[in-house]
């Protein structure tokens, strides 16, 4: 996508760590999101770096925002930050994701208690 790269997982273990790994040594120029399908969930993690932090990232805001709105909830912190949402999804959430990442890199981002 423009702001953020992902990667889907089937039934996986490690959505974390697949994400830790790929900020730190593949793809540092963009957050790295997993998405694993497990039973009834979609479960996500997000990996940022310093770099994308003092850019403006906050991963926690973006995938709380685009959570909520999929019905489901997320949150973390500005460098880490998971989420779960309902199966099917998966395309609006990210299309969200990487529209809120867009704007906080571009310093666009609207303030962090405002969640329209």
């Amino acid at each position: 996508m423009k702001n953020i790269r992902y990667l889907f997982m089937e039934g996986g273990e490690a959505g974390a760590v697949v994400a830790g790994l790929g900020i730190r040594y593949l793809f540092a120029d963009m957050p790295l999101i997993t998405l694993n399908h497990k039973e009834e969930t979609v479960k996500i993690s997000a990996r940022g770096n310093k770099l994308l932090i003092s850019k403006g990232l906050d991963l926690s805001v973006a995938l709380r925002r685009a959570a909520e709105a999929m019905g489901g909830t997320g949150g973390g912190h500005n460098i880490a930050s998971g989420a779960s949402i309902p199966p099917d999804t998966e395309e609006k959430f990210l299309a969200m994701v990487d529209d809120v990442v867009g704007e906080q890199l571009r310093g666009k981002a609207p303030p962090l208690g405002d969640t329209a």
